[in-house]
């Protein structure tokens, strides 16, 4: 089934447009801070010894930075000639690379596609965080964003096959290894709902949920797991339906998928004792039976 183009909403990508500058200035400071005394500064140099007004100073000063000043050099004022030779050698030496890469990578995403990511997982609260985008991790995330829950994933590369598909549903991705603190911060452990540890290996994912449940002990952890017995085990650490064998869910489908076609899947219930079977039925009006469920199972088989 084709789905709908999701976008974020404005008031999301606003804050997280703030947050990617704030954290981009903090990557930047001390050369803007530079840069922004030695404008200031030689302004009100200018306007004080020109006796000219502090706006018509700043854009001299910005002329000089960018070579465009004509004026001739001063002879009386020392200082002043001093400043014209020195401020356009340090803007371009040292402030204009700097200042043009700030500009360039406040407004091109694609440059710092990790850093923006980051901001955009930064503004989720109560959301659902899987860690791993393989063919498990990915059916989970697309049935939650389909049931309208807001999910952050974590992947430890880039180049992973579900990745576009994760950012094309609007998911933020946070790079890194989940078995971090730094990583499940920036992933917004601290306000989600949930941990879903979808990674294919069993001693990833729980040192994941020990990780998780380390920084926030109430959160509610999911591990995927392939051994069974592991299941079990871990279950009495982390909770009843915590842990979930992989393995173990699907051999039921398989089995009734070799004995019937009408059969979806088939979910183990309880202790795995019980099993459930789901189907997907369509009827016209005419052939609706009685009102009654058993009347309709009975028809149906």
């Amino acid at each position: 089934m084709k789905r709908t183009q999701r976008r974020y909403p404005i008031g999301r990508l606003v804050l997280a447009e703030i947050l990617d500058l704030a954290t981009l200035i903090g990557e930047f400071y001390r050369v803007l801070v530079a840069f922004c005394l030695l404008w200031l500064g030689g302004a009100a140099y200018l306007a004080l010894h020109l006796a000219t007004s502090f706006p018509a100073a700043l854009y001299q000063m910005l002329r000089l930075m960018a070579f465009q000043n004509s004026d001739p050099l001063p002879a009386s004022d020392h200082v002043l000639a001093v400043l014209y030779f020195v401020v356009p050698v340090l803007a371009v030496v040292l402030f204009m690379p700097n200042v043009l890469s700030f500009g360039r990578q406040a407004f091109e995403k694609n440059t710092r596609v990790a850093d923006w990511q980051n901001a955009l997982a930064a503004t989720y609260r109560g959301h659902v965080i899987v860690c791993g985008l393989g063919r498990v991790g990915i059916r989970v995330v697309s049935r939650l964003v389909d049931a309208g829950y807001d999910v952050v994933a974590i992947v430890d590369r880039w180049e992973g096959e579900f990745v576009p598909l994760a950012l094309e549903l609007r998911v933020p991705v946070v790079l890194g290894d989940a078995r971090e603190r730094a990583v499940l911060r920036r992933a917004g452990v601290l306000r989600a709902r949930a941990v879903v540890a979808a990674i294919d290996g069993d001693l990833l994912d729980v040192e994941i949920g020990i990780t998780a449940r380390a920084l926030r002990p109430r959160i509610r952890v999911l591990l995927r797991a392939f051994s069974e017995e592991l299941d079990r085990n871990l279950e009495r650490t982390f909770g009843l339906d915590t842990v979930f064998s992989t393995s173990a869910l699907a051999a039921p489908t398989f089995a009734a998928a070799t004995v019937a076609r009408g059969i979806d899947y088939v979910l183990p219930v309880g202790n795995g004792a019980e099993l459930v079977g789901v189907a997907t039925v369509t009827l016209l009006a005419p052939q609706l039976p009685a009102p009654h469920l058993a009347a309709l199972e009975e028809r149906f088989e």
